[in-house]
């Protein structure tokens, strides 16, 4: 009978008869294994031109998203457009646009103005052709665009404000500002109380400075219905009494201190539907306003027309 060690004594045998198995696979190993090749230092120094050129370009990348002066970068990113789209899978595209200060301003055409269809990212996308194309809208006087990082863009409009409703022969009334500036067409019924009401061709561009002269005599400007620019070079006041006032092509203010200072305009502002005529330097002209009619009496003979100012 062959007897069976056990325990520590049957370990000891077993790993004695499997050494020289285990030897000789262990030399078998050794002796057939190859060498380690070699690189070759050509590869090695492509590889590290490649991995050198990729950490200047992304270098290059990030310093120019980062800083203010980004014409290269998008000159690059349009150039391209791989560069626009690993920006953007980096975490750096223009995803989120915030708007504020616009109240009047049409929110589709201020992103209209923006064009992100064609700039994924800040490195492609054009800050300063994009506040020139929102501040060309009607309602818009001034836009700050600002880059919140790393993917925000945060727009602040500053709007114009309506100084007068402005019509002019067939044309749609509009609202304007003291620029002159056509902002918006709109219904007179429509339009805002306490703004002025021009008309006529140049009136915009010029209401400004003649309601800074009229602001001087602020009893006379709680009269005025509307002014006219007559001929582009001058105005007639329409006062809610129907009265006409025609002003120089100049002068207007020295016309205003005459008119205010003379005593038979208390009588005109009472009576109302006259025409005064403060074009002759010196004199004040009255005559019957047309919606007095034919049957109206008033002066017959040239010297009751002109008084003498003051």
């Amino acid at each position: 009978m062959q007897e069976v060690g056990s325990g520590p004594a049957w370990k000891r045998r077993a790993s004695s008869a499997r050494a020289p198995r285990l030897a000789a696979t262990a030399n078998a190993a050794t002796k057939f294994a190859s060498p380690p090749r070699q690189k070759k230092p050509r590869f090695v120094i492509a590889r590290k031109l490649a991995s050198g050129f990729a950490a200047f370009l992304a270098a290059f990348i990030l310093t120019s998203i980062f800083t203010s002066d980004s014409g290269r970068m998008r000159l690059l990113a349009n150039s391209i457009p791989e560069i626009d789209t690993a920006v953007s899978f980096a975490g750096f595209g223009l995803d989120q646009v915030s708007l504020k200060g616009q109240r009047y301003a049409l929110v589709a055409d201020i992103f209209d103005a923006l064009r992100l269809d064609k700039s994924l990212t800040f490195a492609s996308f054009d800050a300063a052709s994009a506040r020139s194309r929102i501040e060309s809208l009607p309602w818009v006087a001034s836009a700050e665009l600002r880059r919140v990082y790393p993917n925000q863009l945060e727009i602040t409009i500053r709007e114009r404000k309506p100084f007068a409703v402005w019509q002019n022969g067939s044309m749609p009334p509009a609202l304007v500002d003291a620029d002159g500036r056509v902002l918006t067409s709109i219904a007179l019924v429509d339009a805002p109380s306490g703004l002025a009401r021009i008309k006529g061709a140049g009136a915009p561009e010029a209401a400004a400075e003649f309601w800074a002269d009229l602001a001087r005599f602020p009893a006379l400007k709680a009269l005025v219905r509307d002014a006219t620019r007559v001929g582009g070079r001058r105005w007639t006041l329409t006062l809610a009494n129907d009265t006409r006032i025609e002003f120089p092509a100049g002068a207007v203010s020295a016309a205003l201190t005459e008119l205010n200072d003379w005593p038979g305009f208390t009588g005109i502002k009472e009576r109302g539907a006259a025409i005064v005529d403060l074009r002759t330097p010196g004199r004040i002209a009255v005559r019957p306003g047309d919606v007095l009619g034919p049957t109206s009496t008033g002066p017959k003979d040239i010297s009751e027309l002109l008084e003498p100012a003051g």
